[in-house]
C-alpha cells in the first residue's frame, strides 16, 4: 500500500463504518495516513490488513492529489 501523512480533515471526510465497502485502488484516511487500498472488502479488512483504528473516507479532489 502507499500512504501519506496527514495531519487535517476535511468536512466530508467522514468516519467509515466497519461494514463499508472498500474497493482496490481507492484513497482512505487510516488513522490519519492516507492509503490506497489493495483490497475489496469492508471497513473492517481494511482496519485488519493496515492495523489502523480508524478509516475515513478520503476526499482527493479537495487534497489536490490528483
Amino acid at each position: 500500500m502507499k500512504s501519506i501523512k496527514t495531519n487535517d480533515f476535511y468536512p466530508n471526510e467522514n468516519i467509515l463504518p466497519d461494514n463499508y465497502p472498500i474497493y482496490y485502488g481507492y484513497l482512505y484516511l487510516c488513522d490519519s495516513i492516507i492509503v490506497s487500498s489493495d483490497i475489496c472488502g469492508e471497513v473492517i479488512d481494511l482496519k485488519r490488513d493496515t492495523g489502523c483504528n480508524e478509516v475515513r473516507n478520503c476526499d482527493f479532489i479537495e487534497r489536490k492529489l490528483f
